[in-house]
């Protein structure tokens, strides 16, 4: 089977592509990086639930607290950080095939499109299991 070219493009035109791709992707990153840094501390709360749920079933009052005087600066700019990766991966991930699909044979192209739908719908759902089933049992493991 022969490749069909609509045109060929010279190297630095599939750097300049790449550069575009790339520049997009960091702005969207960059984007959700901002939005995630201001609900930081709702995002922390939200991912201590488990354990907050653990004391309250043993009718504990529990309080978490910083040693340092950056450590919740650095505690939330690193979850915004892990956050945005994880909302700006499916976009990622989108302008990289956008970027290869050119260069792919239909059948090729065919072959990887369900892996790029399916891929983020199972790492998503691995999350929620994570977070409603081996968050609870982890927590009571440790503490005990």
């Amino acid at each position: 089977m022969v490749k069909k070219h609509a045109a060929k493009m010279t190297f630095f035109a599939h750097l300049l592509a790449l550069k575009t791709r790339l520049l997009w992707s960091l702005l969207v990153f960059t984007m959700a990086f901002g939005l995630c840094y201001y609900y930081a501390a709702d995002i922390y709360r939200f991912l201590l639930q488990p354990l907050a749920d653990y004391y309250q079933q043993k009718g504990e009052q529990r309080y978490l607290i910083y040693t340092g005087l950056s450590e919740a600066f650095f505690t939330y700019l690193t979850l915004a950080f892990y956050s945005a990766l994880l909302i700006s991966l499916p976009f990622f991930l989108c302008q990289l095939y956008l970027f290869l699909a050119p260069g792919l044979f239909h059948k090729e192209k065919l072959l990887v499109l369900p892996y790029l739908i399916i891929t983020p719908l199972l790492f998503i759902c691995g999350i929620i299991f994570v977070y409603h089933y081996v968050f609870p049992l982890a927590w009571s493991f440790f503490l005990s």
